[in-house]
């Protein structure tokens, strides 16, 4: 993970936890992402340490892949609302307002997260009995297309007072991350099982100095950078009681946490008529891999081999910090997921489905912001094949459809970004009447579409 970190300047986008998107092994897709009745060491070791007690001894190894179309459909802007040109020789006839906003031709580009790009991870679980009463699983899941940077929302640093990107708040983020996770789960008494599992999180501390002895000359700067690392954990905790032979009742906890990357960039110019430095202090302050607190409770049942399970999860949508570490203006809803799944030997095969509804904690879009997101229903099929004694072969197939979600913009809530202004004759500018603005959002767009998966994991057990 530390490594990954490393790479923070080199990657424009930011990312987080896979496993809370697709699942990290051909087990977790087919069952449609479970949490709490996760019965496999991905989905246990991340979602319900509790029940690694229940998972083979042995290693298994795979890859995890998926692939989006095109998740949100931009509207056509209406005649007149970009920023003209003229707004760099303007005054506003507002002494109070600023013109600080670019023009939108000159917009290095225009921000939005409209495509979800292809990921592929590679997986490797291990799982080790520690005597009779302790099971030790350990877990790591690399991308191998990208790596976590964080970026800000906007195309220009002159845009950031006006306008972020659309960005797909849960979807984006919840993509291209590594994932370095532990749990253990004991046995405290015959019918109740226990577990506790972190997450390695990284967080930055980036601190760039810059000195400008000579404004005129800005390429003779000097640059001092400095980067701290701190790692710290987000815990899950987990609970499994087998209330008769046929049925378990099992939950799980997962506070909130986020990886931090905070710092500040302090700019120092040397003014000659002041015969002074002047210090100009500019915060740091990212958010990546945002998780609210979980809540996951379920039961699974167990007939003539085969077992069904059905849980529900809460989210605590207040949680959720964008990727500058703020709160949206308009507060994510607490939303409950809820989700089955089903799976046996048929044969020399184990099959496995899972269906689950996840509703959307994104309200109303109405303003500046464009956090755009979907509710969502996930649908997950596999099989498990023997390939030899130990040997075995899993295949798992996850399909995601988003509801046709629909933002339309309200003009009184969007910032002008080239208020009423005259020439600099004194005449009045046509092009800065009515609204312009720059925000991506404007007027509206769609969010909807399909999302797939695919995994194939290889489980070697332990003699």
């Amino acid at each position: 993970m530390i490594a990954v970190l490393a790479l923070v300047a080199a990657h424009p986008r930011a990312h987080a936890g896979p496993a809370e998107l697709t699942g990290l092994d051909a087990s977790q897709l087919a069952l449609g992402n479970p949490v709490a009745i996760a019965p496999d060491p991905a989905g246990a070791i991340t979602g319900n340490p509790a029940n690694l007690w229940g998972a083979a001894d042995g290693v298994s190894v795979g890859v995890v892949g998926s692939h989006a179309g095109r998740l949100v459909r931009h509207r056509a802007r209406p005649a007149g609302v970009d920023v003209d040109a003229s707004i760099y020789e303007a005054r506003p006839v507002d002494a109070d307002a600023a013109l600080g906003a670019l023009a939108t031709a000159d917009l290095p580009a225009r921000p939005g997260g409209t495509d979800l790009p292809d990921d592929l991870l590679a997986v490797v679980a291990d799982v080790r009995r520690l005597g009779p009463h302790a099971v030790l699983g350990l877990l790591a899941a690399l991308p191998t297309t990208g790596a976590i940077a964080p970026a800000t929302f906007y195309a220009d640093e002159r845009e950031a007072p006006f306008t972020n990107a659309v960005h797909l708040a849960l979807l984006e983020d919840d993509r291209r991350a590594a994932v370095l996770a532990a749990a253990i789960a004991a046995r405290p008494h015959r019918r109740v099982q226990l577990g506790l599992g972190v997450q390695l999180q990284v967080g930055a501390r980036p601190e760039n100095r810059v000195y400008l002895p000579n404004l005129v000359r800005p390429a003779e700067s000097d640059t001092n950078t400095v980067l701290g690392v701190a790692p710290t954990v987000a815990p899950t905790a987990g609970v499994a009681v087998t209330a008769t032979p046929w049925l378990a009742l099992q939950a799980s906890l997962r506070p909130a946490s986020a990886q931090r990357v905070t710092g500040q960039t302090t700019i120092r110019l040397w003014a000659p008529e002041d015969d002074e430095l002047s210090t100009s202090v500019q915060p740091i302050d990212f958010a990546i891999d945002s998780q609210p607190l979980r809540i996951a409770v379920g039961a699974t049942a167990t007939r003539c081999g085969w077992r069904v399970a059905a849980e529900a999860v809460y989210r605590r949508g207040a949680d959720y910090r964008d990727l500058h570490a703020a709160a949206p203006s308009v507060a994510f809803d607490d939303t409950v997921e809820v989700g089955a799944a089903g799976w046996g030997t048929l044969g020399p095969a184990v099959l496995r489905a899972g269906l689950r509804l996840v509703p959307s904690p994104v309200g109303a879009q109405r303003g500046p912001e464009n956090h755009a997101d979907a509710d969502r229903v996930v649908a997950g099929a596999g099989a498990q094949v023997a390939l030899a004694p130990g040997w075995s072969l899993g295949l798992g197939l996850g399909l995601q459809r988003l509801r046709s979600t629909s933002v339309t913009k309200d003009p009184a809530l969007i910032v002008d970004e080239y208020p009423d202004a005259v020439d600099l004759g004194g005449d009045p500018i046509a092009t800065s009447a009515g609204l312009q603005t720059n925000n991506p959002g404007y007027p509206g767009y769609d969010v909807g579409g399909w999302i797939w998966a695919a995994a194939l994991t290889l489980t070697v057990e332990r003699p």
